[in-house]
């Protein structure tokens, strides 16, 4: 062989340097799916769900589902719990064939209520009975539905566009929008995705899907997540010793808080806009629209609602007591959902949009109790 032939490398250099690339992505892959690290199969299952959207970036992917399974080194659970993504594209009931929204399309006697949001909303780390718009559902007249349009990763511009292009489909008899403190971060991200260009769309829409199928592409969202819930990873049994704050008597409840401030025109200005726009449009069909913002800590959740409070929005701020939070997390849990189910159907029921529910009586007797279900039962 001449010494002065070139090589492959420096016949094809492009080529062979793919090659190596496509190869070793390939081992990579093969090794991810062998030993999966905890963090990168979280990651990989929570995009199951989830699609691109061109003006909302990120949106609910219909007819999917994932099981969502966290532990600790310790082996302790931190997350077990189902999305199920309905037809319609939000997240649903995991039976369909208990509870299906078929009856509400073409508003057949129905009055549904939007309820959506980011991940507070949408009910992130319990299962779908847990989130307030299922407890809400749960206590109101067989008439109305509610349905749960959060998404974690939404601000205004995802949460009200989401209510906004079900309308049509799923007319509602009021919208209650749940603000929270990332809102004016998530939709300022939403409006940088929002300007670019269709092909550039398109490839996050390649990206997406191949973040579905293949593992590698998951580990920077991995790596994430960590940074995101590493201080839950670290959480011990000792972090809580009262194991039993979920329960009815538990005194804990939201608290309205009165803020004076005035919202600061420089501040969110993408989220106030379509906050505004939205209110406009309800009000003009003569649809009520709640926002309620949860949480005094600096955000955008205080200046949000002063901006609503000036603008005539009905709007609460609400404080949250550490019990009605998911511990090592900060998202609502199944007894703070309750909470704020409860409060959202006083307001509603202030508002004239469903009726006032009568007091609730707590039988005291097993005969008391047959009675009390017979009357039930023949009502």
């Amino acid at each position: 062989m001449n010494p002065n032939t070139p090589n492959r490398f420096e016949r094809h250099p492009v080529a062979t340097w793919a090659g190596l690339v496509v190869a070793a992505l390939v081992a990579l892959e093969i090794g991810l799916r062998l030993f999966t690290p905890r963090m990168v199969r979280f990651a990989h299952d929570y995009r199951k769900t989830y699609r691109y959207h061109d003006e909302w970036y990120a949106d609910l992917d219909p007819g999917t589902w994932t099981l969502l399974h966290l532990r600790n080194r310790r082996g302790h659970t931190i997350f077990n719990f189902l999305v199920t993504v309905g037809p319609h594209g939000f997240r649903t009931y995991d039976r369909r064939l208990d509870n299906n929204f078929r009856d509400v399309t073409g508003n057949n006697g129905k009055k549904v209520i939007h309820a959506t949001g980011d991940s507070f909303c949408m009910g992130w780390g319990g299962s779908y009975v847990s989130s307030y718009p299922a407890q809400l559902d749960f206590m109101l007249p067989r008439e109305y539905r509610v349905i749960n349009l959060g998404m974690n990763g939404y601000g205004a511009v995802g949460a009200l566009g989401k209510s906004r292009a079900l309308s049509d489909r799923f007319p509602p008899a009021a919208v209650v929008y749940l603000a929270s403190s990332n809102d004016y971060m998530d939709d300022r991200n939403a409006e940088r995705y929002r300007r670019l260009p269709w092909a550039v769309h398109r490839l996050f829409d390649a990206f997406n899907v191949m973040r579905r199928h293949v593992y590698f592409a998951s580990i920077p969202y991995a790596l994430r997540w960590w940074l995101f819930y590493r201080g839950s990873l670290a959480a011990t049994d000792d972090d809580f010793v009262e194991k039993k704050v979920q329960r009815r008597d538990n005194p804990a409840d939201f608290t309205v808080v009165e803020n004076a401030q005035p919202s600061d025109p420089s501040q969110g200005t993408v989220s106030k806009q379509t906050i505004l726009d939205y209110s406009r449009y309800l009000s003009q069909r003569g649809i009520p629209f709640i926002v309620i913002g949860h949480g005094t800590d600096p955000g955008a959740n205080l200046d949000l609602c002063a901006f609503c409070r000036e603008q005539g929005i009905e709007t609460y701020l609400l404080d949250v007591p550490g019990e009605l939070r998911l511990a090592a997390d900060g998202h609502f849990s199944h007894f703070g959902n309750y909470r704020l189910a409860l409060f959202v159907r006083s307001v509603l029921e202030k508002r004239g949009v469903v009726p006032v529910s009568p007091a609730t009586h707590v039988p005291d007797s097993s005969a008391d109790t047959r009675d009390t279900l017979k009357n039930l039962s023949n009502s």
